[in-house]
């Protein structure tokens, strides 16, 4: 093939990155294409340092950031959004935060990722994100429900199903079932059953998510029960049997103690 000019690197580092499996092979990439002498732009940049987070590559990483900034993308939203990731898969705390209030301009994306990197403070980010009149999308309230199941604020997860009621965001199936994983956390069955049947569709996660409810909460009879129900509409996974799996083992542990007393 000819020398390669920008438009074809970008599609290599794209193609290598949004894989998964061949992030060297785009981290090798840009790297060659710097040596070619072309010029990135916030595509590359974006490709190369989003392989670098998957290959936990932060020095790398760190010389690209540098990059960036010396090549004025230092403010781009997308690329920033990368690197706020990067920098937080990588444990570089202060950094994340450099990069988020270096950011001339926030998007959905800026707001969501670092609301779904920080669960003591995703609810005041959540917040902020509404005052800067930024709308949320689904990917915000996984996160954000995912964050008040962690920090055991049943309080502040109510509030969040409230708002997504209110703004039809618990029509989606992604957040639903997130739902249904937190009452669980919080042991709240009735509710965890509510969500569930008030649900227009269910997937595999939907019937997952309940099963596991019950197999946390020591309801191991229940657990079966829709382990059987669910086996007749989709095939099961390794989630699922892991879960049912779970409730029978903790149903005998229970009898066991039973039967020694």
């Amino acid at each position: 093939m000819p020398q390669k000019d920008l438009v074809s690197w970008n599609a290599l580092l794209s193609g290598y990155a949004q894989e998964g499996n061949y992030s060297k092979e785009a981290t090798l990439g840009f790297r060659e294409m710097m040596r070619e002498g072309v010029r990135p732009d916030h595509v590359s940049f974006t490709s190369a340092l989003s392989a670098c987070g998957q290959e936990r590559c932060l020095e790398f990483a760190k010389q690209i950031h540098g990059l960036v900034i010396k090549m004025a993308y230092g403010s781009h939203v997308s690329v920033c959004n990368v690197l706020i990731s990067l920098y937080y898969k990588c444990d570089e705390n202060g950094d994340v935060n450099k990069v988020f209030q270096s950011m001339n301009e926030l998007n959905v994306v800026s707001w969501t990722t670092m609301l779904s990197m920080s669960d003591e403070n995703a609810v005041s980010i959540f917040n902020g994100m509404r005052r800067d009149g930024v709308y949320p999308n689904h990917v915000t309230f996984v996160g954000l429900i995912h964050s008040v199941t962690v920090k055991s604020s049943l309080r502040e997860g109510q509030m969040v199903h409230g708002f997504c009621f209110k703004t039809n965001f618990f029509s989606e199936l992604s957040v639903a079932n997130s739902f249904v994983t937190m009452y669980a956390k919080f042991e709240l069955m009735d509710d965890v059953f509510k969500v569930f049947e008030e649900l227009d569709q269910r997937d595999l996660i939907s019937w997952n998510a309940l099963i596991s409810a019950y197999a946390q909460n020591g309801m191991s009879l229940e657990a079966l029960q829709t382990f059987l129900s669910a086996s007749m509409e989709l095939p099961p996974n390794e989630y699922t049997f892991g879960s049912v799996l779970s409730a029978i083992t903790s149903s005998e542990s229970i009898s066991l103690k039973h039967g020694q007393r």
